[in-house]
């Protein structure tokens, strides 16, 4: 069995090394952020969910239609859709409007 001061040294050589990644992978990321809400009826979507296709990436709106979510430099396929709407998907990179 391996002493419980073992352990915690990899755990914190593990944690160390996670944090080094994040912070080289934060550096080419972007915040891709705005409201959703009906284009007809201008009423805001609470709970529609917005993620990046081919990622774990997403988030969900809040009671005011607000998300927030980091995409990766280059072309990002954007996925939106809220129960009983058809998603919608669109493909952008940092910088593009998506009104």
């Amino acid at each position: 069995m391996k002493s419980p001061g073992f352990v915690i040294n990899r755990i914190i050589a593990g944690i160390f090394i996670i944090n080094i990644f994040i912070i080289n992978i934060y550096a080419q990321e972007y915040k891709l952020s705005g409201y959703i809400y009906d284009s007809t009826s201008i009423k805001v979507l609470t709970g529609a969910s917005i993620f990046v296709k081919g990622t774990s990436r997403g988030a969900v709106s809040n009671n005011k239609g607000y998300y927030s979510i980091l995409i990766k430099d280059g072309e990002n396929t954007i996925v939106v859709s809220y129960l009983g709407y058809e998603s919608v998907e669109k493909t952008i990179e940092p910088g593009t409007d998506l009104s």
